[in-house]
């Protein structure tokens, strides 16, 4: 039986782990970092093998920001059910789910 605290929780992260998820965190941290010299960082989906490809620090960068994400969900899954680790994984799966939609919007 769900509390109402896990329904909030399970609300959250099918909405919020999507959407972070979908964020361009790699593509951000590379124009931030790289600014306009790099045509990888212009590129509508790039990903950390292509921010590694401009430099090992903005690979690195972008490798932190996208653990960060994973973490983030991870961290929000176990705060609402922290006796039930399967739903860790739902909020990983979430998080790919919003990444997957958004490169194919």
């Amino acid at each position: 039986m769900l509390t109402l605290t896990q329904v909030w929780g399970a609300l959250l992260i099918f909405t919020v782990c999507p959407l972070v998820g979908a964020l361009p965190l790699s593509q951000w941290g590379a124009t931030a970092v790289a600014g306009s010299r790099s045509p990888a960082a212009a590129s509508r989906h790039m990903g950390v093998p292509d921010a590694f490809a401009i430099s090992t620090s903005v690979g690195l960068l972008a490798l932190l920001l996208e653990a960060a994400k994973g973490i983030g969900a991870v961290l929000l899954a176990r705060h609402y059910f922290a006796t039930d680790p399967a739903w860790e994984i739902v909020a990983l799966i979430a998080l790919v789910m919003g990444r997957y939609w958004a490169a194919n919007a």
